[in-house]
């Protein structure tokens, strides 16, 4: 399963202040991350968090928004 990214502007501002290297890397990184985010060379850690009633709510409202949005 491949993820799609969504950038905003404040990420995109500071993409441009990368050099070519940093910006190629960065590029390969989230093209990894996208196909495979479990890749041992991406170095992700699961995160285990309770969530708590105020917590859940939000994200359920945010999940919302996002599902609207598209």
């Amino acid at each position: 399963m491949a993820y799609e990214f969504t950038f905003t502007p404040r990420f995109q501002k500071h993409f441009k202040g990368l050099t070519a290297q940093e910006k190629k890397q960065l590029k390969n990184k989230l093209e990894l991350l996208a196909q495979n985010p479990s890749h041992p060379s991406l170095r992700t850690k699961r995160i285990a968090y309770r969530l708590g009633m105020k917590d859940g709510i939000r994200l359920i409202t945010e999940i919302r928004q996002i599902a609207h949005q598209q």
